[in-house]
């Protein structure tokens, strides 16, 4: 609190400070006259000393034992020096005994008395010297030394006097002019705390305007300028409130970069979108956000040339796609600076979209062109005159039942892979019996196991119960055991296993004794339309896999491969132990 600034303080202040000056400048002229007037009686007594001690009978015979005694009676320093100012004896100090003194200036003036600092005695002294004035005795001079101490010390009391009674007067000036104050601030402090309850942010407060007239108009202006701002608030906290909330709701990220290249806003999609580390807070620079150059450099083209710049960036570490638009915002009087606004847009899910539908429809195609290109060849042989030869013509017509078989298959496929990745149809999770459902895959494909002699093995399945989608999963399972079938030669065998993991997650192998699958094709064999050998003409349409993917996905669980050439391959279906609800 800034009290030294009040009203009361400065007519208190200047009260005391007033008063303090009167007392000091009394104190120091009534210490000092005393001071010079005991000084002055020092003196007087120091050479009146010096004459007794001058005419002492005894100064010849023994001049140290003259010397002691004579300063133990005046409480000074005596010195005995004969008649060439040479030194016989001192009361203080017996080495200066043959020391000459005749330069001095108390011995060239001895009869007046001097004041200087006393090598011996290390203080300012009144000194005075005078002549023996013994008759018919030798000729000698006696020197008396007597600190000014003595004299000051006599006045001590006198400045404890006169503090006491300038503090006094200072202490009743102050309390005067305390009481004389108190009136005339009372109403600006009453106006004071209520200006501080408004400032504080309670603007329904009002002041009680009390005179003089000039408190009065404050307290008027203070309540005028409270209602005005109340409701000036109340107006910016709607606006910032949905701006707030339509910065929140965007899809989009917002960011706002100053001339320093510091980060003044960033809304939670940016958030999400940049992905910066989780230290990072408002106002820190734009590539502690996130260190893509492009997009650092889109911020910094704007701000320098003023104009409107667009980018599509790619975030290589989160595999991210952004369109990214800056412009610069006009600058305030508030906020000093240029700053620009990046608007980000994630076209990552629309871009990946895109590719599937494109991929889709160049696969599916694909995969239609070859039965279409195979009935349109039969078509044409039969129309050129092979219907005229039976055994020809019924050849031809077998093989365009097998490719019409193979559309109407792969478009099936299609249609239920839409459908499960659609998830138009929930699941029907129910706690069934994994033995019988594994038993209704296998006979689904028994019939193709016996046509290539091949044997399945389902030992491994225990009769244990899982939450799952039967009919779903058995499909998942036949595709698998379908695949088998087609890698295996004949008489091999497939191995089907099931088993519940200590932490209940259920377990389901299907393994073949096949080729094996490359490892370069493991990472892409789930994925649509996609076979291990490069050619199209190859037996099913590449979708199985998938499907079974996304049937164990959408039961919350994972399906692996692994393999290695010439040694077959095992697909792991695991489910978890909780199910997803239905």
């Amino acid at each position: 609190m800034t009290f030294h600034r009040t009203l009361r303080f400065r007519i208190v202040g200047a009260s005391a400070i007033l008063s303090a000056l009167i007392v000091i400048a009394v104190s120091i002229y009534v210490i000092q006259d005393a001071e010079s007037r005991a000084l002055d009686l020092l003196d007087e007594r120091v050479a009146t000393q010096a004459e007794l001690a001058a005419g002492t009978s005894d100064l010849s015979s023994d001049p140290l034992h003259f010397a002691n005694h004579t300063a133990s009676i005046s409480g000074g320093r005596v010195t005995v020096l004969d008649s060439n100012r040479i030194i016989l004896a001192d009361s203080h100090d017996l080495s200066l005994e043959g020391v000459d003194y005749s330069r001095r200036p108390e011995i060239i003036s001895d009869d007046v008395t001097h004041r200087l600092n006393d090598p011996t005695l290390a203080t300012e002294v009144s000194v005075a010297v005078r002549p023996s004035i013994v008759p018919g005795g030798s000729r000698f001079y006696v020197r008396l030394a007597i600190p000014t101490t003595d004299a000051i010390d006599t006045v001590s009391g006198l400045r404890s006097v006169a503090a006491l009674g300038g503090i006094i007067v200072i202490a009743g000036s102050i309390v005067f002019a305390t009481l004389l104050s108190g009136r005339l601030t009372r109403s600006i402090g009453t106006v004071t705390l209520g200006a501080r309850q408004v400032a504080s942010g309670d603007l329904t407060h009002r002041l009680r305007p009390e005179p003089p007239q000039e408190v009065e108009q404050l307290a008027n202006a203070v309540n005028e300028m409270a209602a005005q701002l109340s409701g000036l608030l109340a107006l910016e906290s709607q606006e910032r409130n949905r701006f707030q909330s339509i910065l929140e709701s965007m899809s989009d990220g917002v960011i706002v970069v100053d001339a320093d290249g510091a980060v003044d806003l960033a809304n939670p999609a940016a958030l999400e979108m940049l992905e910066p580390r989780d230290d990072f807070a408002v106002g820190q620079p734009l590539y502690a956000l996130n260190r893509n150059y492009e997009l650092n450099q889109l911020a910094s083209a704007t701000m320098d040339s003023g104009e409107r710049h667009e980018a599509e960036i790619e975030f290589l570490d989160s595999r991210r796609f952004v369109e990214a638009i800056a412009v610069p915002l006009p600058e305030i009087t508030d906020i000093p600076g240029r700053r620009s606004m990046m608007i980000l847009r994630d076209t990552t899910e629309a871009r990946r979209l895109d590719t599937t539908r494109r991929e889709f429809v160049s696969n599916a195609s694909h995969e239609l062109r070859t039965p279409l290109t195979a009935i349109k060849a039969s078509v044409e042989t039969l129309q050129a005159g092979a219907l005229d030869n039976p055994e020809v013509a019924q050849e031809f017509l077998g093989r365009m039942a097998t490719d019409t078989d193979r559309m109407n298959d792969l478009i099936t496929e299609m249609l239920e892979l839409s459908r499960i990745e659609s998830g138009a149809e929930p699941l029907d999770i129910v706690n069934r019996s994994v033995r019988e459902m594994v038993q209704t895959a296998i006979s689904q494909v028994t019939p193709q196991a016996i046509h290539s002699g091949i044997e399945i093995d389902d030992t491994g399945v225990d009769d244990v119960f899982h939450s799952i989608d039967a009919l779903s999963l058995t499909e998942a399972i036949t595709n698998l055991l379908t695949n088998a079938l087609k890698a295996s030669t004949d008489g091999a065998k497939v191995t089907v296993a099931a088993w519940k993991e200590s932490d209940g997650a259920l377990t389901v192998s299907v393994r073949d004794e096949g080729p094996g699958i490359d490892a370069e094709h493991l990472p892409h064999i789930f994925e649509r339309f996609y076979k291990g050998d490069t050619s199209r003409a190859s037996s099913g349409s590449g979708l199985g896999l998938a499907i079974v993917r996304h049937i164990v996905e959408a039961h919350g669980g994972t399906v692996l491969v692994a393999s290695q050439l010439g040694e077959g391959a095992e697909f792991r279906i695991s489910l978890p132990g909780t199910p997803l609800s239905k």
